[in-house]
């Protein structure tokens, strides 16, 4: 009894199972609750396709209309910035970017297509699918924009918020996934 208590414990203060941020899988799903100036939206993202290049696992996301290819790395989660919106060959050679360190400390800064990404730490976020711990990362981009983007591990972005730089606010609330 006192071993599954003590895996129970570690998996509570762990925040999950996965070794991962990002779970990354055929099929996966996530819903979305969008809420733009006065309207509201959903919207579904998921992962479409997995294809192997160059010896590393790549996953076809398809997050708001666009396309990325992304994997789980040492580092966290990683984009191929030169497949975006096409296939890549199987010995195509990718060029990686790091989108959002895992682990990391809080204030721990990294360049991501010239945006620098900030991860803030742990906080609790409560959306229409649950109350998650999550992750929080923060990328400025131009001028006054930004996007702070909440993951919980295992589960994926549960919360995320896009500013523009004329300030228009679009906020994305995890609804459900699968």
């Amino acid at each position: 009894m006192k071993p599954l208590l003590t895996a129970i414990v570690t998996l509570f203060f762990l925040g999950g199972c996965s070794s991962h941020l990002y779970p990354l899988e055929t099929g996966k799903r996530w819903t979305y609750v969008v809420s733009q100036d006065e309207t509201t939206r959903q919207v579904t993202n998921q992962v479409e396709e997995k294809r192997t290049v160059d010896g590393r696992d790549w996953f076809r996301l398809v997050e708001y209309g666009d396309t990325f290819w992304v994997a789980n790395g040492e580092d966290g989660q990683i984009e191929a910035v030169n497949f975006f919106d096409r296939t890549p060959a199987p010995d195509e050679k990718a060029e990686i970017v790091l989108m959002f360190k895992y682990p990391a400390e809080p204030g721990e800064t990294w360049e991501k297509h010239f945006s620098p990404t900030t991860y803030l730490g742990k906080k609790k976020r409560t959306v229409p699918a649950g109350t998650f711990r999550c992750h929080e990362y923060r990328i400025d981009m131009q001028a006054e924009s930004y996007s702070l983007s909440c993951i919980a591990t295992g589960v994926g972005v549960v919360y995320n918020e896009f500013v523009n730089e004329d300030g228009e606010k679009m906020i994305s609330r995890l609804k459900e996934y699968r």
